[in-house]
């Protein structure tokens, strides 16, 4: 990017990369340009090794296991012969710590119909 800034006593002529030229006053303060790393998440990180690197210098939050891979001591949702939760996925909001996993005090579950469906996959016009 090329900037060119020619200062005068009151105002500050700019010479744009796009050719367009701006005079602003002198006494205004601003940053010129495009910003470090910007679009850095736009890239998709495509191996597991590229997210443990991300995640390393981050928290301690990869690799997500789930809880019905678990075993029964590690999860309420772990155990039994194949990976299914066993009982109803909905837990109240006055359950004891340990056992609030999965949909805590849930007004509904399972798939939007009707006019529901239709609010959600229309997209917002308010602003």
């Amino acid at each position: 990017m090329n900037y060119t800034i020619e200062l005068l006593i009151r105002e500050c002529r700019i010479k744009l990369p796009s050719g367009a030229k701006k005079v602003v006053s002198s006494g205004c303060r601003a940053m010129i340009g495009q910003v470090a790393g910007g679009g850095r998440t736009e890239k998709p990180l495509l191996k597991a090794g590229n997210a443990y690197h991300k995640f390393r210098v981050k928290r301690n939050c990869w690799p997500k296991v789930r809880g019905v891979a678990m075993n029964p001591v590690d999860h309420p949702h772990g155990g039994g012969n194949h990976q299914h939760i066993g009982h109803p996925g909905t837990v109240s909001r006055r359950a004891p710590p340990g056992q609030k996993v999965g949909l805590i005090a849930a007004k509904r579950t399972g798939r939007l119909r009707g006019q529901a469906a239709a609010a959600a996959a229309k997209p917002d016009k308010s602003t």
